[in-house]
């Protein structure tokens, strides 16, 4: 195996991991960070928010699903 090839292959690998860890990693951080953390806490926010203004103007409507 002469210098040229051995630098291809090198190269190529240190390509490949880069592809790998980019991938990955957004596939990562959308799913589990930002769609599962964020998102969730978030909506969550929101609805409480919502609850606490309905409950606010009119105390029985607020309480629509029973809680």
């Amino acid at each position: 195996m002469n210098t040229g090839a051995a630098l291809f292959v090198a190269l190529a690998t240190i390509a490949i991991a880069i592809v790998v860890v980019v991938v990955l990693g957004r596939h990562w951080t959308t799913d589990h960070r930002l769609r599962g953390t964020l998102g969730e806490t978030t909506t969550t926010t929101v609805r409480w928010q919502v609850r606490s203004a309905r409950t606010a103007i009119d105390p029985e409507r607020g309480r629509v699903d029973g809680r």
